[in-house]
């Protein structure tokens, strides 16, 4: 949600696409409620499921997606 985060300049300047970037729901880091760790795509791509795993294998959580062929060229 932060203006001037990392990531969202990064996706911008590139041209990629983050799922629900806004959530709260998707927290991978620590407690679950910071979100550290992203899928980006690209405009060939879209997301058709994303979800974080609950069993942690370090610190962090797994982010997970089922991508498609995006029908948009």
């Amino acid at each position: 949600g932060d203006k001037e985060s990392a990531v969202k300049l990064l996706a911008e300047s590139l041209q990629l696409a983050s799922y629900d970037e806004g959530s709260q729901e998707l927290g991978t880091y620590g407690d679950g409620k910071k979100r550290l760790d992203w899928i980006l795509v690209s405009p060939a791509l879209s997301f058709e499921q994303y979800w974080v795993e609950e069993e942690q294998v370090s610190d962090h959580q797994l982010v997970v997606a089922n991508l498609a062929v995006s029908s948009d060229p």
